[in-house]
């Protein structure tokens, strides 16, 4: 008896109990098996719901050729800037956010500002199936993004992670995200200055938010803002993990904003040259349930910065 005398159903379990690698759903086991016969490659495609298959695309996908060519699978768009030599790379990966209503996940890592500009501005449309999105850059001055990004609207959102990157219309986007898990603002620019009220705003609208990273450039210029601490605070009920990196002043500011009562991790990271008082930090440790019970201690890490341990 051969393999060819199982019947469809037979052969679509095995299909399902094939091992791959998560990120390379389409373009590397399942591509193999599609190629081995057109049989086969009918019951995957029928079945592409079913396998929970997905496209790959990157800088050398030929998307703009290929991607009608498959069935209609959830895309995923991933990219080193550094991997883009060409105008033909660059228009693959501008060829898959074109499919905004299947695009699932965005990965577009060391962007510059003219490639953060091209990629953006494909972008400024609803994409109703995201669900995570990792922008970064390595320039000094970080790039912006537009204030009509994602079409202002992320309903399926459930990662969103900035790094190096602007974005002063951020609270109106996540106002939508209602799903959203994993907020990462990590080395925010220099060049853009998100107030305090501004963050707790975008942590309040996500009620299922578990982890939370607030990180500045280091000599980030002071605003000279002062506001007194509020008469309540925002609750986050889910927030389970929370990183903060900057200047102690803006710490004590944002945390006198949120109460985190479930909050099992906190990482603190100043760059003041001394490590100053802190009584709202330890306002925002009492309130929670379970850190209260720890201890902990600033350490220098480097002459302009410091790094609050926490231990049982």
């Amino acid at each position: 008896m051969t393999i060819d005398a199982l019947p469809n159903e037979a052969l679509l379990n095995i299909f399902s109990r094939y091992e791959y690698h998560r990120h390379d759903k389409l373009s590397g086991k399942r591509k193999v098996l599609v190629d081995v016969c057109r049989r086969w490659r009918h019951i995957i495609f029928a079945s592409h719901r079913y396998l929970d298959l997905q496209l790959v695309c990157n800088s050398k996908t030929p998307t703009r050729t290929t991607l009608d060519i498959w069935p209609p699978c959830p895309i995923i768009v991933c990219h080193w800037c550094k991997d883009v030599e060409d105008e033909e790379g660059e228009e693959n990966i501008i060829a898959g956010l074109e499919r905004s209503d299947r695009v699932i996940k965005v990965t577009l890592n060391g962007l510059t500002r003219p490639a953060l500009k091209t990629f953006a501005a494909v972008m400024t449309v609803p994409f109703p199936a995201l669900k995570e999105l990792r922008l970064s850059s390595f320039d000094n001055i970080g790039p912006f993004l537009p204030a009509t990004f994602l079409g202002e609207s992320a309903p399926c959102l459930e990662l969103f992670s900035l790094k190096g990157i602007a974005f002063r219309a951020i609270r109106k986007l996540l106002l939508s995200a209602h799903h959203l898990r994993d907020l990462l603002l990590t080395n925010i620019p220099i060049n853009c200055y998100i107030p305090p009220q501004a963050i707790v705003a975008c942590l309040s609208a996500s009620p299922y938010l578990d982890f939370a990273a607030i990180g500045f450039q280091p000599n980030r210029p002071d605003p000279g803002r002062n506001s007194r601490p509020p008469t309540t605070r925002a609750v986050l009920p889910a927030l389970a993990h929370f990183h903060f990196k900057g200047d102690c002043k803006y710490m004590e500011d944002l945390v006198s904003r949120i109460n985190a009562p479930g909050l099992r991790d906190l990482q603190v990271k100043l760059f003041d040259e001394v490590v100053p008082e802190f009584p709202q930090l330890r306002q925002f440790i009492v309130l929670t349930k379970r850190l209260p019970s720890f201890g902990g201690y600033f350490v220098r890490e480097r002459p302009s910065s410091w790094l609050l341990y926490l231990y049982p």
